[in-house]
């Protein structure tokens, strides 16, 4: 990594720390904010009035007001960014549960120690780890394998959207697609997938039938072999590069937004 790009890296990890610390005395004090704001401003505009006289005074605490108030705006932008995403949060949360179903704690401990890992937002994790689950549930597997399969699956999404230096969404929604028998998004990443191969991993599973012969779960678990053998190379590179100033500002991002969310729910 360039030296200057690992000095930006640097600082801005500061900032992100800062902010966090920020963030949370803000939610022991936020009910203290504008009244202090107000005391200090009458205060330093006293304080004006008496050494610089009337006319240099009120100009001089109109300009100070007008920095108070540009304060709370800005403050006032903090939270409304911190509830809306404490708000999508909760709501994250419920849909999770509901995915998860009995399979719920096993689910939130992995999203967190996964996420944690690689420095992800453990809201964005659960996010896309509740959508594969119904998927996967939907086409017919039991709720212990698809958790299985959607464990396997965030890892995969997360190495490959590091690998290749894309967006972990996409991966996600590449995989997903390819699950469910669209080819074409998973050729970005190397997999060229076609019913010939789906065949092939079915009679790999001891399944003597073909694609159109299987069932969904069948199906769904064979496209997801064979893309899991295909994508191997990417397998860890998450945590392997987990100090690339990539994925290093991804971990920034996540402990941003997710301290936000624990700010937020503060006023929910």
């Amino acid at each position: 990594m360039p030296n200057d790009d690992r000095a930006l890296l640097y600082s801005m990890s500061a900032d992100i720390r800062a902010l966090e610390r920020n963030l949370r005395r803000a939610g022991v004090i936020t009910d203290q904010v504008s009244g202090q704001i107000e005391n200090r401003t009458r205060t330093m505009a006293g304080r004006v009035n008496r050494n610089l006289g009337t006319i240099d005074g009120a100009a001089m605490r109109r300009g100070l007001e007008r920095t108070s108030a540009a304060a709370g705006i800005a403050f006032a932008g903090i939270i409304a960014y911190s509830v809306r995403a404490a708000a999508n949060a909760a709501e994250t949360a419920n849909a999770f549960q509901v995915a998860m179903g009995t399979q719920s704690a096993a689910a939130e401990q992995f999203a967190r120690t996964y996420s944690q890992q690689v420095g992800r937002s453990l809201y964005t994790v659960e996010q896309q780890m509740a959508q594969v689950q119904l998927i996967l549930t939907g086409v017919g597997q039991s709720a212990d394998v698809a958790l299985r399969n959607t464990q396997r699956i965030t890892e995969r999404a997360i190495d490959l959207g590091s690998l290749w230096n894309v967006e972990d969404v996409e991966a996600f929604r590449a995989i997903i697609s390819g699950i469910n028998g669209e080819a074409e998004p998973m050729r970005r990443f190397g997999v060229a997938m076609n019913e010939a191969a789906v065949n092939s991993e079915l009679l790999a599973m001891g399944l003597r039938v073909t694609q159109r012969e299987a069932t969904g779960a069948q199906v769904a678990q064979a496209r997801l072999n064979f893309i899991l053998r295909q994508t191997a190379i990417a397998q860890g590179d998450a945590t392997n590069t987990a100090g690339s100033l990539v994925n290093q500002t991804r971990r920034m991002q996540s402990q941003f937004h997710d301290t936000a969310v624990e700010f937020g729910q503060r006023f929910l």
